[in-house]
Protein backbone atom coordinates (compact mmCIF):
# COMPACT_ATOMS: atom_id res chain seq x y z
CA UNK A 1 0.00 0.00 0.00
CA UNK A 2 1.52 3.27 -0.96
CA UNK A 3 1.94 5.53 1.76
CA UNK A 4 1.13 10.01 1.55
CA UNK A 5 2.16 11.97 4.10
CA UNK A 6 0.05 15.30 4.01
CA UNK A 7 1.79 18.21 5.92
CA UNK A 8 -0.48 21.15 6.49
CA UNK A 9 -1.33 23.02 9.56
CA UNK A 10 -4.88 23.83 9.07
CA UNK A 11 -7.05 20.70 10.62
CA UNK A 12 -9.76 20.72 7.84
CA UNK A 13 -7.45 20.59 4.85
CA UNK A 14 -5.64 17.61 6.63
CA UNK A 15 -8.99 15.90 7.54
CA UNK A 16 -10.56 16.38 3.85
CA UNK A 17 -7.34 15.07 2.19
CA UNK A 18 -6.68 12.02 4.16
CA UNK A 19 -10.45 11.28 3.82
CA UNK A 20 -10.24 11.17 0.29
CA UNK A 21 -6.94 9.56 0.17
CA UNK A 22 -8.03 6.64 2.69
CA UNK A 23 -10.89 6.32 0.34
CA UNK A 24 -8.69 6.00 -2.85
CA UNK A 25 -6.66 2.65 -1.05
CA UNK A 26 -3.41 4.53 -0.17
CA UNK A 27 -1.67 4.88 3.51
CA UNK A 28 -1.75 7.97 5.42
CA UNK A 29 -0.17 10.02 7.97
CA UNK A 30 -0.81 13.57 8.91
CA UNK A 31 1.21 16.18 10.39
CA UNK A 32 0.43 19.59 11.43
CA UNK A 33 3.79 21.71 10.63
CA UNK A 34 7.16 21.57 8.54
CA UNK A 35 9.46 20.77 11.05
CA UNK A 36 7.47 17.82 12.32
CA UNK A 37 7.01 16.74 8.07
CA UNK A 38 10.64 16.64 7.34
CA UNK A 39 11.24 14.48 10.23
CA UNK A 40 8.38 12.11 9.72
CA UNK A 41 9.49 12.01 5.70
CA UNK A 42 12.74 10.67 6.83
CA UNK A 43 11.42 8.44 9.26
CA UNK A 44 8.34 6.44 7.13
CA UNK A 45 9.88 6.79 4.05
CA UNK A 46 6.02 8.09 1.83
CA UNK A 47 5.58 7.53 -1.59
CA UNK A 48 4.36 11.24 -2.35
CA UNK A 49 4.50 14.31 0.47
CA UNK A 50 1.59 16.71 -0.08
CA UNK A 51 2.43 20.09 1.57
CA UNK A 52 0.69 23.33 2.08
CA UNK A 53 2.72 25.83 0.30
CA UNK A 54 2.67 28.72 3.83
CA UNK A 55 3.37 27.34 6.86
CA UNK A 56 4.94 28.77 10.34
CA UNK A 57 8.41 27.91 10.83
CA UNK A 58 9.25 25.89 7.92
CA UNK A 59 7.15 26.56 4.75
CA UNK A 60 6.31 24.12 2.29
CA UNK A 61 8.69 25.37 -0.18
CA UNK A 62 11.56 25.58 2.17
CA UNK A 63 10.46 21.57 3.11
CA UNK A 64 10.61 20.43 -0.89
CA UNK A 65 14.01 21.91 -0.99
CA UNK A 66 15.24 19.94 2.17
CA UNK A 67 13.50 16.96 1.04
CA UNK A 68 15.69 17.51 -2.84
CA UNK A 69 18.79 17.42 -0.53
CA UNK A 70 18.33 14.81 1.34
CA UNK A 71 19.52 11.13 -0.38
CA UNK A 72 16.65 9.72 1.32
CA UNK A 73 13.96 11.66 -0.20
CA UNK A 74 15.74 13.59 -3.19
CA UNK A 75 13.53 11.31 -5.72
CA UNK A 76 10.07 11.53 -3.34
CA UNK A 77 7.25 13.92 -5.36
CA UNK A 78 6.10 16.90 -3.46
CA UNK A 79 2.70 18.21 -3.94
CA UNK A 80 2.77 21.69 -2.98
CA UNK A 81 -1.26 23.01 -1.91
CA UNK A 82 -1.61 26.96 -2.34
CA UNK A 83 -4.22 29.16 -2.03
CA UNK A 84 -3.37 31.17 -5.04
CA UNK A 85 -2.43 31.12 -8.28
CA UNK A 86 -0.04 33.63 -9.06
CA UNK A 87 3.16 33.20 -11.33
CA UNK A 88 5.80 33.59 -9.01
CA UNK A 89 4.30 31.11 -6.52
CA UNK A 90 4.39 28.84 -9.31
CA UNK A 91 8.00 29.89 -10.28
CA UNK A 92 9.24 29.06 -6.77
CA UNK A 93 7.34 25.69 -6.27
CA UNK A 94 8.83 24.69 -9.56
CA UNK A 95 12.58 25.45 -9.17
CA UNK A 96 11.71 23.89 -5.71
CA UNK A 97 11.89 20.49 -7.16
CA UNK A 98 7.73 20.49 -6.45
CA UNK A 99 6.23 17.38 -8.70
CA UNK A 100 2.87 19.29 -8.38
CA UNK A 101 1.28 21.96 -7.74
CA UNK A 102 -2.30 22.17 -6.53
CA UNK A 103 -4.93 25.15 -5.65
CA UNK A 104 -6.34 24.47 -2.23
CA UNK A 105 -10.09 25.12 -4.70
CA UNK A 106 -9.22 21.90 -6.69
CA UNK A 107 -8.67 19.30 -3.95
CA UNK A 108 -10.98 16.84 -5.10
CA UNK A 109 -8.65 16.33 -8.11
CA UNK A 110 -6.11 15.43 -5.44
CA UNK A 111 -6.46 11.59 -6.31
CA UNK A 112 -5.97 11.92 -10.07
CA UNK A 113 -3.02 14.15 -9.40
CA UNK A 114 -1.39 11.56 -6.45
CA UNK A 115 -1.48 9.30 -9.25
CA UNK A 116 0.30 10.96 -12.00
CA UNK A 117 3.21 11.88 -9.66
CA UNK A 118 3.60 9.01 -8.48
CA UNK A 119 3.75 7.40 -12.12
CA UNK A 120 6.20 10.69 -13.42
CA UNK A 121 8.38 10.57 -10.07
CA UNK A 122 10.04 13.69 -8.43
CA UNK A 123 9.97 16.91 -10.80
CA UNK A 124 13.91 17.25 -11.47
CA UNK A 125 14.73 20.52 -12.53
CA UNK A 126 17.96 20.62 -14.12
CA UNK A 127 18.46 24.91 -13.55
CA UNK A 128 18.44 23.27 -9.42
CA UNK A 129 21.38 23.81 -7.04
CA UNK A 130 23.82 21.47 -7.06
CA UNK A 131 23.30 18.84 -3.73
CA UNK A 132 25.33 15.76 -5.36
CA UNK A 133 27.28 15.14 -2.43
CA UNK A 134 26.15 17.13 0.25
CA UNK A 135 25.04 15.26 3.76
CA UNK A 136 23.10 17.19 6.53
CA UNK A 137 22.75 16.20 9.98
CA UNK A 138 21.11 17.27 13.57
CA UNK A 139 17.41 18.40 13.75
CA UNK A 140 15.42 19.30 11.12
CA UNK A 141 16.12 23.06 11.93
CA UNK A 142 20.48 22.66 11.69
CA UNK A 143 19.81 20.83 8.03
CA UNK A 144 17.62 23.62 6.78
CA UNK A 145 20.53 25.82 8.05
CA UNK A 146 23.47 23.54 6.28
CA UNK A 147 20.98 23.72 3.04
CA UNK A 148 20.56 27.56 3.15
CA UNK A 149 24.63 27.65 3.67
CA UNK A 150 25.14 25.37 0.69
CA UNK A 151 22.59 27.46 -1.64
CA UNK A 152 24.06 30.42 -0.47
CA UNK A 153 27.41 29.47 -1.42
CA UNK A 154 26.21 28.13 -4.83
CA UNK A 155 24.90 31.30 -5.56
CA UNK A 156 27.83 33.29 -4.90
CA UNK A 157 30.11 30.96 -6.56
CA UNK A 158 27.98 30.92 -9.45
CA UNK A 159 27.44 34.65 -9.64
CA UNK A 160 31.37 35.30 -9.49
CA UNK A 161 31.27 33.30 -12.53
CA UNK A 162 28.79 35.10 -14.73
CA UNK A 163 30.15 38.33 -13.44
CA UNK A 164 33.60 37.58 -15.24
CA UNK A 165 32.49 37.77 -18.30
CA UNK A 166 31.41 41.33 -18.08
CA UNK A 167 34.76 42.10 -17.60
CA UNK A 168 36.88 40.64 -20.01
CA UNK A 169 36.92 39.61 -23.37
CA UNK A 170 39.63 37.37 -23.96
CA UNK A 171 39.81 33.80 -22.51
CA UNK A 172 43.22 34.15 -21.38
CA UNK A 173 41.73 36.91 -19.31
CA UNK A 174 38.68 35.63 -18.20
CA UNK A 175 40.69 32.43 -16.53
CA UNK A 176 43.12 34.84 -15.00
CA UNK A 177 39.92 36.37 -13.15
CA UNK A 178 38.62 32.75 -12.69
CA UNK A 179 41.62 31.78 -11.07
CA UNK A 180 41.73 34.81 -8.43
CA UNK A 181 38.05 33.43 -6.99
CA UNK A 182 39.50 29.93 -7.18
CA UNK A 183 42.03 30.88 -5.23
CA UNK A 184 40.01 32.49 -2.55
CA UNK A 185 37.72 29.50 -1.34
CA UNK A 186 40.08 27.08 -2.01
CA UNK A 187 44.15 25.44 -2.12
CA UNK A 188 44.85 23.01 -5.00
CA UNK A 189 48.05 22.00 -6.38
CA UNK A 190 46.89 22.88 -9.61
CA UNK A 191 43.68 23.89 -11.28
CA UNK A 192 42.57 23.91 -14.84
CA UNK A 193 40.07 25.08 -17.54
CA UNK A 194 40.58 23.11 -21.63
CA UNK A 195 37.99 24.84 -24.49
CA UNK A 196 37.73 22.47 -27.32
CA UNK A 197 37.43 24.84 -30.07
CA UNK A 198 40.19 26.93 -29.25
CA UNK A 199 42.46 23.69 -28.96
CA UNK A 200 43.85 24.94 -26.03
CA UNK A 201 44.24 24.68 -22.57
CA UNK A 202 45.18 26.68 -19.42
CA UNK A 203 46.24 25.92 -15.92
CA UNK A 204 47.08 27.56 -12.73
CA UNK A 205 49.81 25.96 -10.51
CA UNK A 206 53.40 27.22 -8.59
CA UNK A 207 55.87 27.62 -10.50
CA UNK A 208 58.20 25.06 -8.70
CA UNK A 209 55.98 22.53 -9.98
CA UNK A 210 54.90 23.44 -13.26
CA UNK A 211 56.51 20.55 -15.12
CA UNK A 212 54.38 17.87 -12.84
CA UNK A 213 51.41 20.32 -12.97
CA UNK A 214 51.13 20.18 -16.94
CA UNK A 215 51.61 16.37 -16.99
CA UNK A 216 48.82 15.48 -14.68
CA UNK A 217 46.33 18.45 -16.26
CA UNK A 218 46.99 16.84 -20.05
CA UNK A 219 46.35 13.24 -18.66
CA UNK A 220 43.20 14.23 -16.66
CA UNK A 221 41.84 16.19 -20.36
CA UNK A 222 43.28 13.54 -21.89
CA UNK A 223 45.02 16.28 -24.26
CA UNK A 224 45.89 15.58 -27.99
CA UNK A 225 49.58 16.07 -28.33
CA UNK A 226 49.29 18.68 -30.51
CA UNK A 227 47.60 20.96 -28.01
CA UNK A 228 49.64 22.95 -25.94
CA UNK A 229 48.93 24.29 -22.30
CA UNK A 230 49.54 27.41 -21.60
CA UNK A 231 50.66 28.67 -17.94
CA UNK A 232 49.36 30.91 -15.31
CA UNK A 233 51.72 30.66 -12.33
CA UNK A 234 51.60 31.90 -8.84
CA UNK A 235 52.18 31.68 -5.11
CA UNK A 236 48.56 30.84 -4.05
CA UNK A 237 48.74 27.26 -4.55
CA UNK A 238 50.05 24.81 -2.50
CA UNK A 239 53.63 23.00 -4.08
CA UNK A 240 52.46 19.62 -2.70
CA UNK A 241 52.20 16.48 -3.54
CA UNK A 242 48.88 15.18 -5.74
CA UNK A 243 46.22 13.61 -3.43
CA UNK A 244 43.70 13.32 -6.43
CA UNK A 245 42.48 15.17 -9.50
CA UNK A 246 38.67 16.20 -10.23
CA UNK A 247 37.32 17.09 -13.92
CA UNK A 248 33.75 18.10 -14.88
CA UNK A 249 32.96 18.39 -18.71
CA UNK A 250 31.49 21.87 -19.63
CA UNK A 251 28.32 21.42 -21.43
CA UNK A 252 26.17 23.26 -24.08
CA UNK A 253 23.74 21.92 -25.62
CA UNK A 254 24.26 18.72 -24.35
CA UNK A 255 27.65 18.91 -26.31
CA UNK A 256 30.94 19.31 -24.39
CA UNK A 257 32.69 22.49 -25.70
CA UNK A 258 35.45 22.24 -22.57
CA UNK A 259 36.39 20.61 -19.32
CA UNK A 260 37.51 22.04 -15.91
CA UNK A 261 39.40 20.26 -13.73
CA UNK A 262 41.70 20.04 -10.05
CA UNK A 263 44.64 19.05 -8.76
CA UNK A 264 44.32 18.88 -4.96
CA UNK A 265 47.08 17.98 -2.35
CA UNK A 266 46.27 15.65 0.85
CA UNK A 267 45.90 17.83 3.44
CA UNK A 268 43.37 20.32 1.50
CA UNK A 269 41.19 18.00 -0.74
CA UNK A 270 37.59 17.61 0.43
CA UNK A 271 34.07 17.53 -0.69
CA UNK A 272 34.31 21.16 -1.31
CA UNK A 273 36.57 21.11 -4.09
CA UNK A 274 33.99 18.68 -5.94
CA UNK A 275 31.14 21.00 -5.68
CA UNK A 276 33.30 23.99 -6.55
CA UNK A 277 34.63 22.28 -9.63
CA UNK A 278 30.58 21.10 -10.81
CA UNK A 279 29.55 24.75 -10.12
CA UNK A 280 31.89 26.20 -12.15
CA UNK A 281 31.75 23.62 -14.84
CA UNK A 282 27.53 24.50 -14.57
CA UNK A 283 27.97 27.90 -15.27
CA UNK A 284 31.13 28.53 -18.23
CA UNK A 285 28.92 27.74 -21.14
CA UNK A 286 26.89 31.22 -20.91
CA UNK A 287 30.35 33.45 -20.46
CA UNK A 288 32.09 30.89 -22.74
CA UNK A 289 30.02 31.67 -25.47
CA UNK A 290 29.37 35.42 -24.88
CA UNK A 291 33.54 35.57 -25.31
CA UNK A 292 33.20 33.48 -28.79
CA UNK A 293 30.09 35.54 -29.90
CA UNK A 294 32.18 38.75 -29.10
CA UNK A 295 35.22 37.19 -30.62
CA UNK A 296 33.79 36.15 -33.97
CA UNK A 297 32.28 39.37 -34.44
CA UNK A 298 35.51 41.41 -33.43
CA UNK A 299 37.00 39.02 -36.55
CA UNK A 300 34.41 39.71 -39.11
CA UNK A 301 34.75 43.61 -38.09
CA UNK A 302 38.68 43.56 -38.62
CA UNK A 303 39.34 40.51 -41.34
CA UNK A 304 38.84 40.99 -45.16
CA UNK A 305 36.32 37.94 -46.00
CA UNK A 306 38.01 36.62 -49.18
CA UNK A 307 41.32 36.58 -47.63
CA UNK A 308 41.40 35.90 -44.20
CA UNK A 309 44.11 38.84 -43.72
CA UNK A 310 43.42 41.96 -41.67
CA UNK A 311 41.28 44.66 -43.38
CA UNK A 312 42.38 48.30 -44.08
CA UNK A 313 40.48 49.59 -40.88
CA UNK A 314 41.90 47.04 -38.57
CA UNK A 315 45.25 47.78 -39.99
CA UNK A 316 45.09 51.45 -39.53
CA UNK A 317 44.25 50.99 -35.84
CA UNK A 318 46.64 48.40 -35.42
CA UNK A 319 49.51 50.84 -36.64
CA UNK A 320 48.42 53.51 -34.11
CA UNK A 321 49.10 51.02 -31.49
CA UNK A 322 52.52 50.07 -33.20
CA UNK A 323 53.60 54.02 -34.22
CA UNK A 324 53.34 54.82 -29.97
CA UNK A 325 55.40 51.78 -29.28
CA UNK A 326 57.94 52.65 -32.14
CA UNK A 327 58.09 56.13 -31.15
CA UNK A 328 58.99 55.11 -27.23
CA UNK A 329 61.45 52.50 -28.23
CA UNK A 330 63.27 54.29 -30.72
CA UNK A 331 63.02 51.50 -33.49
CA UNK A 332 62.16 51.92 -36.56
CA UNK A 333 58.94 50.58 -38.46
CA UNK A 334 59.44 49.63 -42.59
CA UNK A 335 56.03 49.48 -44.82
CA UNK A 336 55.83 46.67 -48.22
CA UNK A 337 52.88 48.14 -49.96
CA UNK A 338 52.10 45.71 -52.70
CA UNK A 339 50.24 45.49 -56.20
CA UNK A 340 49.51 41.82 -57.81
CA UNK A 341 50.93 42.77 -61.37
CA UNK A 342 48.57 43.07 -64.65
CA UNK A 343 45.93 41.79 -61.87
CA UNK A 344 43.17 43.81 -64.10
CA UNK A 345 44.36 41.31 -67.25
CA UNK A 346 43.61 37.98 -65.38
CA UNK A 347 40.03 39.16 -64.44
CA UNK A 348 39.22 40.11 -68.36
CA UNK A 349 40.52 36.51 -69.48
CA UNK A 350 40.24 33.98 -66.32
CA UNK A 351 37.15 35.16 -64.76
CA UNK A 352 36.65 37.10 -61.48
CA UNK A 353 36.81 33.36 -59.52
CA UNK A 354 40.29 32.75 -60.79
CA UNK A 355 40.89 36.21 -59.73
CA UNK A 356 39.83 35.37 -56.07
CA UNK A 357 41.53 32.18 -55.99
CA UNK A 358 44.71 34.41 -57.11
CA UNK A 359 43.91 36.68 -54.43
CA UNK A 360 43.81 34.33 -51.74
CA UNK A 361 46.70 32.73 -52.83
CA UNK A 362 48.97 35.51 -52.25
CA UNK A 363 47.22 36.24 -49.19
CA UNK A 364 48.37 32.73 -48.19
CA UNK A 365 52.29 33.79 -49.10
CA UNK A 366 51.73 36.69 -47.23
CA UNK A 367 50.74 34.62 -44.05
CA UNK A 368 53.50 32.74 -44.07
CA UNK A 369 55.99 35.44 -44.55
CA UNK A 370 54.72 37.68 -41.91
CA UNK A 371 56.97 37.05 -38.48
CA UNK A 372 54.04 37.19 -35.37
CA UNK A 373 55.10 40.70 -34.84
CA UNK A 374 54.48 42.19 -38.32
CA UNK A 375 51.05 42.71 -39.53
CA UNK A 376 49.61 42.43 -42.79
CA UNK A 377 46.46 43.03 -44.36
CA UNK A 378 44.70 43.78 -47.38
CA UNK A 379 44.66 47.24 -48.36
CA UNK A 380 42.18 46.97 -51.31
CA UNK A 381 41.44 45.25 -54.64
CA UNK A 382 44.90 43.97 -55.57
CA UNK A 383 46.87 45.73 -53.42
CA UNK A 384 48.33 44.37 -49.97
CA UNK A 385 50.28 45.92 -46.89
CA UNK A 386 52.72 44.40 -44.88
CA UNK A 387 54.36 46.28 -41.50
CA UNK A 388 57.76 45.17 -40.10
CA UNK A 389 58.24 46.38 -36.86
CA UNK A 390 61.55 46.67 -35.64
CA UNK A 391 62.86 46.85 -39.02
CA UNK A 392 66.04 49.14 -40.59
CA UNK A 393 66.25 49.63 -43.86
CA UNK A 394 69.16 47.32 -44.77
CA UNK A 395 67.02 44.60 -43.07
CA UNK A 396 63.47 45.50 -44.99
CA UNK A 397 65.01 45.41 -48.34
CA UNK A 398 66.28 41.98 -48.06
CA UNK A 399 62.66 41.44 -46.72
CA UNK A 400 61.06 42.89 -49.42
CA UNK A 401 63.11 40.76 -52.31
CA UNK A 402 62.46 37.95 -50.18
CA UNK A 403 58.57 38.49 -50.14
CA UNK A 404 58.69 39.31 -54.12
CA UNK A 405 60.59 36.14 -55.27
CA UNK A 406 57.97 34.00 -52.82
CA UNK A 407 55.04 35.62 -54.44
CA UNK A 408 56.45 34.85 -58.10
CA UNK A 409 57.47 31.36 -57.18
CA UNK A 410 53.66 30.80 -55.83
CA UNK A 411 51.56 28.27 -57.97
CA UNK A 412 47.68 28.85 -57.55
CA UNK A 413 45.39 26.35 -58.67
CA UNK A 414 41.96 28.25 -60.13
CA UNK A 415 38.31 27.06 -60.13
CA UNK A 416 38.51 25.66 -64.23
CA UNK A 417 41.26 24.02 -64.17
CA UNK A 418 44.64 24.61 -64.06
CA UNK A 419 47.24 26.87 -62.36
CA UNK A 420 48.41 30.10 -62.36
CA UNK A 421 51.56 32.44 -61.06
CA UNK A 422 51.64 36.10 -60.95
CA UNK A 423 54.21 38.42 -60.10
CA UNK A 424 53.74 41.60 -57.52
CA UNK A 425 55.74 45.25 -57.50
CA UNK A 426 56.53 46.75 -54.32
CA UNK A 427 56.55 49.89 -53.15
CA UNK A 428 59.09 50.57 -49.29
CA UNK A 429 59.05 53.13 -46.46
CA UNK A 430 61.21 53.08 -43.76
CA UNK A 431 59.63 55.36 -40.58
CA UNK A 432 61.91 56.47 -37.71
CA UNK A 433 61.53 58.64 -35.21
CA UNK A 434 58.13 60.51 -35.08
CA UNK A 435 55.73 59.47 -37.94
CA UNK A 436 52.12 59.74 -39.15
CA UNK A 437 51.02 56.20 -40.80
CA UNK A 438 49.19 58.29 -44.01
CA UNK A 439 52.39 59.83 -44.49
CA UNK A 440 54.81 56.83 -44.47
CA UNK A 441 51.76 55.20 -47.01
CA UNK A 442 52.07 57.75 -49.23
CA UNK A 443 55.86 57.32 -49.50
CA UNK A 444 55.34 53.29 -50.14
CA UNK A 445 52.67 54.24 -52.78
CA UNK A 446 55.32 56.12 -54.66
CA UNK A 447 58.12 54.07 -54.45
CA UNK A 448 55.13 51.34 -55.64
CA UNK A 449 54.51 53.74 -58.87
CA UNK A 450 58.45 53.74 -59.13
CA UNK A 451 58.19 50.02 -59.02
CA UNK A 452 56.14 49.50 -61.93
CA UNK A 453 57.21 52.34 -64.05
CA UNK A 454 60.68 50.25 -64.20
CA UNK A 455 58.71 47.11 -65.46
CA UNK A 456 57.23 45.77 -62.10
CA UNK A 457 58.23 42.64 -60.37
CA UNK A 458 60.82 44.90 -58.68
CA UNK A 459 60.75 46.02 -55.17
CA UNK A 460 61.55 49.98 -54.94
CA UNK A 461 62.69 52.12 -51.96
CA UNK A 462 61.40 55.72 -51.40
CA UNK A 463 63.42 58.44 -50.21
CA UNK A 464 65.97 57.27 -47.19
CA UNK A 465 64.94 58.99 -43.68
CA UNK A 466 62.21 60.10 -41.42
CA UNK A 467 58.89 59.48 -43.07
CA UNK A 468 56.87 61.98 -41.46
Amino acid sequence: MSRILIVDDSHAIRALLGDKLRKAGYEVVEVADGIEGAQKALEVAPDVVITDFWMPGISGLQLCRLLRAEKATAHTPVVLLTATEDRKTRFWARNAGAAAFVNKTQLGDIGKVVEQVMAEGAFMNFDEVDVQGLQLHGAVQERLSQLLDHLLFDSVVAGQVRQLAGNVAEFDDFFRALTEVASEIMTYRWFGLSLTEERKCLIHTHPNIQEEAVLEAREAFALPADVSIELVTGEQPAATKTHRTITQPVMHSFAPIGAVALGTDRKHSSAEDDRFVRIVARELPVPLELMRAMKRATTLASTDGLTGLMNRRAFIEQMEVERARAERSGFSTALLLLDIDHFKKVNDTMGHAAGDAILKGVAAVLKRFGRKSDYVARWGGEEFIVALTQTPVAGSRIAGERLRRAIEAAVHEVPEGGTHQVTASIGLAVATGTWKLDAVVAKADEALYVAKSRGRNRVELSDAGNQS
